[in-house]
């Protein structure tokens, strides 16, 4: 699933989430931000994956 994130900044990157494959993990969903390398997180759900990605986006503009 795609979705917009906008920065602090006003940019707008897209995310995308992918559940996990591990039978370990069901129910976690993978994060990452298209076009930025290493810009990944991961939740115990939807809602938490996109919660995580966000705050990884906002350190990742930091560095």
């Amino acid at each position: 699933m795609r979705f917009s994130i906008r920065a602090s900044t006003g940019d707008d990157y897209i995310g995308v989430l992918e559940p996990e494959d591990d039978p370990e993990f069901a129910g976690y969903y993978n994060a990452r931000v298209l076009g930025l390398p290493g810009c990944v997180s991961f939740g115990e759900n939807m809602a938490s994956a996109e919660r995580n990605l966000r705050e990884s986006l906002e350190l990742y503009l930091q560095d």
